[in-house]
């Protein structure tokens, strides 16, 4: 191996590590660079971006979603056309409910060997799986300004963990200012980019409840979107709609 490429090799390491500990929570999902890093590398051929893609949702509508990721996940089976498919039906049903996202955030590492990808997916499931348990993150910081007025303090919300690992990066969403640009950040997951790895991590597990205030701490990512209005829940089948509307789009009867 020459010395240009060995720096070569020591750089795409370097990044890949950095990409693997921001993933895993050790540097609290900030990449900052990250841009800079996929412009100057770029993804080699076979390189994988680990994305995740986190909704924070009004309480009120978590029966309605745990019942269609129900039916969902019922029929998955493991397999590349089945995930695909999967990956699909979580993004439509996740934009179905956008009434009801209250805060959000999106990530992806830098383009990294595809041993390098499957561990560091492994790791960020896991470490969703461990806040849904109500296991605060070792390096949390400080959440970012607007928890406080986002929202009563008691207000209860779940959230929604979606972990893939592709061949095409997302763009980050710092500090998303509406739905619209998380939502942009959703469908690119579905672009028509290789899929590799999937899960969809739900929280809080069981019957625990979480309350606004404890974001801060569990899930300091999260950033509250400013169009994150009240919702009207469907009398019907539970369903989230903007406030307004006549009928529920979910079911069609009247709310």
């Amino acid at each position: 191996m020459g010395i240009a490429e060995a720096i070569g090799a020591i750089v795409t390491l370097g990044l890949a590590f950095l990409g693997l500990r921001v993933m895993s929570g050790e540097i609290s999902l900030g990449f900052g660079g990250k841009a800079d890093a996929h412009e100057v590398l770029g993804a080699k051929l076979g390189d994988l971006d680990v994305a995740v893609v986190v909704f924070g949702v009004e309480e009120r509508a978590r029966d309605f979603v745990w019942r269609a990721l129900d039916a969902i996940e019922k029929d998955a089976e493991p397999n590349p056309i089945s995930r695909r498919k999967t990956l699909a039906a979580y993004v439509k049903l996740l934009s179905s409910v956008r009434a009801a996202w209250l805060c959000g955030a999106a990530r992806d590492t830098v383009p990294m060997p595809a041993e390098l990808a499957r561990d560091a997916f492994e790791r960020v499931v896991e470490d969703y799986r461990a806040r849904a348990r109500g296991i605060v993150p070792t390096d949390a910081v400080a959440a970012p300004k607007g928890y406080r007025d986002a929202a009563p303090r008691a207000q209860e919300l779940c959230t929604l963990a979606l972990v893939v690992v592709t061949s095409a990066p997302i763009r980050d969403v710092d500090a998303p200012s509406s739905r619209d640009e998380l939502e942009h950040a959703l469908l690119r997951l579905i672009d028509g980019s290789t899929l590799h790895r999937l899960a969809l991590v739900r929280g809080p597990e069981g019957s625990r409840r979480l309350r606004v205030a404890e974001l801060e701490s569990l899930h300091p990512e999260l950033v509250p979107l400013e169009d994150a209005e009240g919702c009207v829940i469907c009398h019907a089948c539970g369903g989230p709609n903007v406030d307004g509307g006549a009928r529920c789009r979910h079911c069609g009867v009247g709310v």
